[in-house]
């Protein structure tokens, strides 16, 4: 009986935690302080996600509804492109190699030799370019991509969802992980930065890419679908 009676508060604490959880994976029954502070982080957090990504879906369909913000959309896009290129062009000039963010991956070693043949100058420049990069040029394709997406996955009658529009957004956050850790790189020159973040902006680097090819391809298969369907 002794042992028995010793036991209970082991035993009410083992069933406590192991208790079923409902549909929605939350604990069914009481819940410690512990537990209520995670379930709400995680609910907050979808929150923050699902009234993201509603705002970025609101955004791409108020775009391309709008015939004048749709064709401004692709103006502009053509205007700060052909900004970029010329900022592109005094970089490649420097016989450095091609510029980090037209690679597909590249290493730590990769990163300091091509800073060092910019030179002081050349990375000047290249610091100006990752500027405009970072905006207006991620945000004008993303908004133009995103909008083409989500315009042309509508017109399917709900036979291939709109979250597809979502890749534009994973590209914008991809490469400006990645033009971020670039830049930051070249400030620090001639100090090396940790491999980790090199590693980080390489993988960065590599899903835009990889990301970016999925976008274009899924849009023009969109594109012929709702033209021959």
């Amino acid at each position: 009986a002794a042992l028995a009676a010793a036991a209970e508060p082991r035993l009410r604490h083992w069933t406590a935690k192991e208790k079923p959880c409902d549909s929605q994976g939350l604990p069914d029954g009481p819940i410690t302080s512990h537990s209520s502070t995670f379930v709400h982080c995680r609910q907050r957090r979808q929150e923050v996600y699902r009234s993201t990504a509603s705002m970025l879906l609101r955004l791409f369909r108020a775009v391309y509804r709008s015939k004048p913000c749709l064709i401004g959309a692709v103006l502009f896009e053509i205007v700060v492109s052909l900004v970029m290129n010329v900022m592109h062009r005094p970089v490649e000039s420097y016989t450095a190699g091609t510029t980090l963010d037209l690679r597909y991956g590249y290493t730590a070693d990769d990163v300091r030799y091509w800073l060092y043949k910019l030179g002081p100058e050349g990375r000047e420049k290249y610091l100006r370019m990752v500027q405009w990069d970072i905006f207006p040029y991620i945000p004008a394709y993303t908004i133009l991509l995103g909008s083409l997406l989500l315009m042309e996955s509508e017109k399917t009658g709900g036979r291939y969802p709109c979250e597809l529009a979502w890749a534009a957004p994973v590209i914008m956050v991809c490469d400006i992980v990645e033009t971020s850790l670039n830049g930051y790189a070249t400030k620090k020159f001639p100090q090396k930065i940790s491999n980790r973040l090199v590693l980080i902006s390489s993988v960065a680097n590599m899903l835009k890419w990889a990301y970016f090819a999925l976008s274009i391809l899924l849009l023009a298969y969109l594109f012929i679908f709702n033209r021959i369907s």
